[in-house]
C-alpha cells in the first residue's frame, strides 16, 4: 500500500511540474512573438469604456483612413469627454459605435466636434459621449434611465438604428 500511495504522489508531483514548465515555456514563447509593441494595436474592449478617469492610447493599424494614435479620455463620470463645467448647458449623446467613435481621438469625435462649434456660439456648453459599441434601443433606455439623474442634461442626443436594424437583418434571415 505504501509504494502505491507514494506511486500516486510521484504521479501528481510529475504532473504538476509539467504543467508549471510547459505554462513557463507558453509565456517565454508568447513573449517572443508578441512584443510590447503588439499590446498598442489591440482592439478596445468595450467593457471598460465606462470607468472613470480612464485614459487609453490605440494605434488602430487595421482600420483604413486612420493613421494617428486614438486617445480615449473618459471622465469622473464615466462618460468620454471632458469634465462637466459648471454652469454650462448638459447635452448628453447617447448610441453605439458610431456615438463612441472608438477608433477616433478625443479631439475628432462628432460629439466633441459638436461642443467646440457650440462652444464658439454658446459657451458654455459641455457635450457628453455615452455611446458603447454595439449597443441598441433597449441598451440606450437602459443607459437614459440611469445617466439622467447622474449627469442631469438639458439636451439629450440618441443616435440609435445601426444595431436595431442589425439584429432585425439578422433574425429575418434566420425565420427566411
Amino acid at each position: 500500500m505504501k509504494k502505491q500511495a507514494r506511486n500516486t504522489i510521484l504521479g501528481i508531483v510529475t504532473l504538476t511540474i509539467s504543467i508549471l514548465f510547459s505554462l513557463v515555456l507558453g509565456e517565454i514563447y508568447l513573449r517572443l512573438t508578441s512584443p510590447p509593441e503588439a499590446e498598442k494595436t489591440i482592439v478596445p474592449d468595450k467593457y471598460y469604456m465606462n470607468q472613470p478617469y480612464l485614459r487609453r492610447v490605440f494605434y488602430p493599424k487595421f482600420m483604413s483612413g486612420i493613421h494617428d494614435a486614438s486617445r480615449v479620455s473618459i471622465n469622473s463620470d464615466g462618460i468620454r469627454g471632458s469634465e462637466m463645467g459648471e454652469g454650462a448647458y448638459r447635452i448628453l449623446c447617447i448610441g453605439g459605435s458610431t456615438a463612441i467613435c472608438l477608433y477616433l481621438d478625443d479631439t475628432e469625435t462628432w460629439p466633441h466636434l459638436l461642443m467646440q462649434k457650440l462652444n464658439q456660439k454658446h459657451a458654455p456648453v459641455w457635450v457628453g459621449n455615452a455611446g458603447k459599441d454595439g449597443s441598441n434601443t433597449w441598451g440606450h433606455v437602459l443607459q437614459v434611465k440611469h445617466l439622467l439623474p447622474q449627469i442631469r442634461p438639458d439636451l439629450v442626443i440618441v443616435l440609435c438604428g445601426i444595431n436595431d436594424l442589425w439584429t432585425y437583418l439578422s433574425r429575418t434571415a434566420e425565420i427566411g
